[in-house]
């Protein structure tokens, strides 16, 4: 790309709407996989934002008893669960690498794509100013509806910042966080 040639507009949206990196479901891995200690299960929902904008969300479970009599349905983490969030430009998928060392680890694992981002709604990013306010209406759904006992917080680039923001408003929730 030659810098130079790039306006002064074109150069603002290349900050905030910033290209989707398409991916497919699958990528996440399947619903349910095996690890040394744990089977593993994928439970995906959506919520609104404060913005009306449906945000995407995987979260992962943990299982040390038998996967097949689970109700999936009603299924609570009752743990700790660390909350990956991505860079400006990335998605849920780039917190895959997280997934092995959680579930193994008896964690719970929950990647999001923000507002703006991979299969979430929204046009535009604002660089951790109102992802903040995602992730923080996401830890509140978290602690309530699936029993998350404590949160960890991984951030990348954009997701550094979100979590910074976060956690000056709302350090009680946080037991760790990486940035």
């Amino acid at each position: 790309m030659n810098l130079s040639k790039i306006s002064p507009m074109s150069a603002w949206q290349i900050l905030i709407k910033p290209e989707r990196i398409p991916y497919s479901i699958e990528n996440l891995g399947s619903t349910i996989s095996c690890f040394n200690n744990y089977d593993c299960y994928r439970k995906d929902f959506t919520f609104l934002n404060e913005q009306k904008s449906k945000i995407c969300v995987s979260l992962f479970f943990p299982i040390k008893q038998n996967i097949n009599n689970l109700d999936f349905e009603n299924l609570k983490l009752n743990g700790p669960c660390i909350v990956y969030c991505h860079s400006q430009s990335g998605n849920r998928v780039e917190g895959n690498f997280l997934k092995e060392y959680c579930i193994e680890n008896g964690f719970g694992l929950c990647l999001f794509d923000f507002n703006g981002c991979g299969k979430s709604e929204g046009e535009y990013v604002t660089l951790g100013w109102r992802e903040q306010d995602d992730l923080s209406q996401l830890i509140l759904i978290l602690l309530k509806d699936y029993n998350v006992t404590s949160i960890g917080l991984w951030g990348r680039s954009m997701g550094a910042v979100t979590c910074l923001h976060y956690a000056k408003r709302n350090s009680m929730y946080i037991r760790a966080m990486v940035r």
